[in-house]
């Protein structure tokens, strides 16, 4: 796969759940940020912004994720990131296509996350965004 086959920006986050005593059970959403490097003070720099090869559904598939009530769904493609993969394979993540954190664009996974022949170089995944959201 070709670099500049990857230009769809997403962003990856996932829910974590924890008892707060005196407040009781919360929910917050934990942003997947990878380091990316450092500045002058040798702070660490992050980001949360990864570039993928996004194909959507079409022909059979597409039908077949429209009777399941499936409005949009997807085949994804990126460069191994070991904290999105780790994250991926052990959390309910949602991805935002184009970086945009709303309901239009959020999506869930529809299959476990692929580590590409065991290379750590690239990684696979389907994902789904149902009807209504």
């Amino acid at each position: 796969m070709k670099v500049k086959e990857r230009r769809t920006l997403i962003k990856l986050a996932y829910e974590e759940s924890n008892y707060i005593e005196g407040i009781g059970p919360t929910t917050i959403s934990k942003k997947i940020e990878v380091r990316i490097g450092t500045d002058k003070t040798e702070h660490p720099i992050l980001t949360d912004c990864f570039y993928c090869y996004w194909n959507n559904y079409y022909g059979t598939n597409a039908i077949m994720q429209q009777q399941q009530g499936i409005n949009d769904g997807a085949n994804i493609n990126m460069v191994f990131v070991k904290e999105a993969y780790e994250a991926l394979s052990e959390h309910k993540v949602f991805i935002y296509k184009d970086g945009i954190e709303d309901d239009k664009h959020k999506y869930e996974l529809t299959t476990s996350v692929n580590d590409i022949e065991s290379k750590h170089q690239e990684i696979e995944f389907s994902v789904k965004r149902w009807v209504g959201k």
